[in-house]
């Protein structure tokens, strides 16, 4: 179990660099304009814990990243600890990211008031971050599967 939970630790945390290649790829592209969720979920936890004004511009990027990564390894994780009772597959990881994407961009997210649920929030950007999670799932479901 421990072997599973952290294979999709590991997973999760690499699945972050496509996930996230895809919001700001297609944001650069125009395909949304406003501020990528990772950047606006960064600040709210920052003012929550630390304050803003307490964290330099220059450390703002490695902390937002380093936040994100950490949020996708403890997703991965927790695809890897259930993977103990449903084989992991790339399918299940697709329905996982699709589960991550529901649960925060129509949950928590905006019931702490850091965005907009899907349905009053920039079209586009909702479609990117619906993408973004697929490739999410795609990659934790397929790296997990490999790893057995």
């Amino acid at each position: 179990m421990f072997s599973r939970i952290l294979i999709g630790a590991v997973a999760g945390a690499i699945a972050t660099a496509p996930q996230s290649a895809v919001v700001w790829g297609l944001r650069a592209v125009g395909v949304y304009k406003r501020q990528a969720p990772p950047e606006r979920v960064a600040e709210h936890l920052t003012d929550a814990t630390v304050g803003r004004e307490n964290v330099p511009d220059e450390w703002f990027t490695p902390v937002m990243l380093a936040q994100h990564v950490g949020f996708g390894a403890a997703c991965g994780a927790v695809f890897g600890a259930l993977t103990a009772m449903v084989r992991p597959t790339t399918v299940a990881g697709v329905l996982a990211g699709l589960a991550i994407w529901k649960a925060s961009y129509d949950g928590w997210i905006p019931a702490t008031g850091i965005m907009p649920p899907p349905e009053k929030d920039e079209e586009g950007r909702q479609v990117t971050m619906v993408v973004a999670h697929i490739a999410y799932g795609t990659l934790v479901g397929g790296f997990t599967s490999l790893a057995g």
